[in-house]
């Protein structure tokens, strides 16, 4: 147990879930953490400056690398889980094993079907979208040809302008 600078408070460690109650209005924690005394008074509210509000991160940051490739691959954490459920699996009594590892092939069945599916929406998309960029590209091309020729109608009635301009001064 602890005492406050003033030394009339006694702290132990319900103290701080007495705290933490108060502050973010909790539910009970149970009779000992609401007789406890809150460390409130021990805290010395400082004022900082200089802090940044938020942090910005830019949306290209937080884009991954090969998004076809986190979909599918498992994680170091969800290998982990993985082999824990084969653990606990072979742990228990057969038909809990059993259990256990039906429903791990069915999670593992159901995350590839539905990447299987996705897989095939996103080429679906992409085949529907190829005439809209085809459409595209074509009209961007033919703006830039039309650009060209209009600027190089332009140089050629200044080229124009100018010798004409130079014959009658001669």
């Amino acid at each position: 147990m602890g005492r406050s600078e003033s030394g009339e408070t006694q702290f132990d460690h319900t103290s701080l879930l007495k705290y933490l109650v108060d502050k973010w209005q909790l539910g009970s924690l149970g009779a000992r953490t609401a007789a406890a005394n809150s460390i409130a008074v021990a805290i010395q509210q400082v004022s900082r400056s200089g802090l940044l509000p938020f942090i910005r991160v830019p949306y290209t940051n937080l884009i991954p690398k090969d998004p076809d490739l986190e979909r599918t691959a498992l994680s170091h954490h969800q290998r982990a889980i993985e082999a824990f459920a084969l653990f606990l699996a072979s742990e228990e009594s057969g038909a809990v094993g059993s259990v256990v590892d039906t429903l791990s092939r069915g999670a593992r069945l159901l995350v590839r079907i539905r990447a299987w599916i996705g897989n095939v929406v996103k080429w679906l998309g992409n085949w529907l979208r190829k005439p809209l960029d085809n459409d595209r590209a074509a009209k961007v091309r033919a703006t830039a040809e039309v650009a060209r020729q209009q600027i190089s109608n332009a140089q050629i009635d200044v080229a124009a302008g100018m010798l004409e301009t130079a014959g009658a001064s001669e």
